[in-house]
């Protein structure tokens, strides 16, 4: 009997065991998920913030070029009126 009892704990103990490694394998998983996850997270902040750049120069540049078409509106109206 006492063997029994030993074999049903040894029998236990490897279940448990195996229980563990399954479950240290899927935390190392989700562990090199979230890596690739913060990876990706990092690049997309980056090219946002260089997006960001960008837009800003374009409205920048967008604003001198209406601020150059009403100069020439107004060039254009001087020079209908000066022949």
């Amino acid at each position: 009997m006492q063997v029994s009892n030993d074999e049903v704990k040894q029998v236990e103990i490897s279940k448990l065991q195996k229980t563990v490694e399954s479950l240290n394998s899927e935390l190392d998983a989700a562990k090199s998920t979230i890596m690739s996850e913060c990876n990706n997270n990092a690049l997309l902040k980056s090219q946002l913030e260089l997006s960001i750049k960008e837009k800003s120069e374009l409205e920048s540049r967008l604003n001198g070029m209406v601020e150059l078409n009403k100069e020439n509106a107004v060039l254009k109206i001087f020079s209908d009126l000066c022949p």
